[in-house]
């Protein structure tokens, strides 16, 4: 028994008519009344009788009405809350780094999620992350590269910075090694205070790579 015959049966059921049912159901008339006979064959019973005006359910069909109509009622309105894009009470299925959506993206969204916003957050890479937005496991994906795929639309929010950060042990050495003499060797820039700190940390790095 298939649950597509269960929600056949029900439209048939409070529409009285085979037509009007394909019509709700956005199904031919054929296909109603070949489920309306698969699940009278699966339940050995009659549950439709032909009248003037359409169809009158049988008592087996009162009974079967009765069971059921409560469950596929839940089912459809579950699926359509949380599934159904035009649905108000849908979740918003966001995915990004862990680090961004936690430290960043959860307290922005603090005072929406309190006035009722449902969020479904996914972690995972910016590939992976990427790959589920197109086939629609997500609505927003917060990625570290530029998406290149067709059919994505991307927006810029800011530039990642990076910090060199040296150990303790590296910072204490006194030792200047000739590539760190010259503030070209290192790209920094013409401020004193620049060329100071691009010279310091120039040192640390060779400092660290004469003593492996």
């Amino acid at each position: 028994m298939q649950l597509g015959w269960l929600r056949t049966f029900l439209a048939v059921y409070r529409t009285d008519s085979f037509t009007k049912a394909a019509r709700q159901l956005q199904l031919s008339q054929p296909a109603v009344t070949q489920q309306i006979r698969a699940l009278e064959a699966e339940l050995d019973k009659p549950l439709f009788r032909r009248s003037a005006t359409g169809v009158r359910p049988t008592p087996a069909a009162d009974r079967l009405a009765t069971a059921i109509v409560g469950p596929i009622d839940a089912l459809d309105e579950t699926i359509s809350r949380h599934f159904h894009p035009e649905s108000p009470e849908r979740p918003l299925y966001l995915g990004g780094p862990a680090e961004l959506i936690t430290a960043r993206v959860l307290p922005a969204l603090s005072d929406l999620i309190c006035d009722g916003l449902q969020l479904r957050i996914g972690f995972g890479m910016a590939e992976d992350l990427l790959a589920d937005l197109l086939e629609g496991s997500y609505d927003l994906v917060l990625s570290t590269i530029r998406p290149r795929t067709r059919g994505i639309d991307a927006i810029p929010l800011t530039d990642e910075e990076f910090l060199l950060v040296g150990s303790p042990e590296i910072s204490r050495s006194s030792r200047t090694p000739r590539c760190c003499r010259s503030s070209a060797a290192t790209g920094a820039p013409s401020s004193t205070s620049s060329r100071r700190s691009a010279r310091r940390w120039s040192c640390r790095i060779c400092a660290a790579c004469s003593r492996r």
